[in-house]
């Protein structure tokens, strides 16, 4: 799916529920259980990491993951990791889970 565009993916999601449940156990298991940030999968990455001296995973949720492809850069700085962060809380205020998939 790398060279399809966001228009491709958004059919197949919302035609495909098998795709919606594979973004979301790929990306966000607790996708529906927590709100813009998933504290569990932040410090879950965090022991992975730590334990493999490496990044090998993140903790980013499916929200915070369109907010930065669609709203900011991919750059790994604090202040633009701070924007996500406001912006996801944003985004699951005023959009359903669904909507976000979307």
């Amino acid at each position: 799916m790398k060279n399809q565009s966001h228009a491709d993916v958004r059919f197949y999601q919302r035609h495909s529920p098998s795709m919606q449940q594979a973004v979301i156990a790929t990306e966000d298991r607790r996708f529906y259980e927590h709100g813009a940030i998933d504290p569990i999968g932040i410090m879950r990455a965090m022991m992975v990491n730590f334990n493999s001296g490496e990044t090998l995973e993140g903790g980013s949720t499916i929200s915070q993951q369109v907010v930065k492809n669609v709203f900011l850069s991919h750059e790994r700085t604090l202040t633009r990791k701070i924007q996500e962060l406001v912006l996801s809380i944003l985004l699951v205020t005023n959009y359903t889970k669904d909507e976000i998939l979307e």
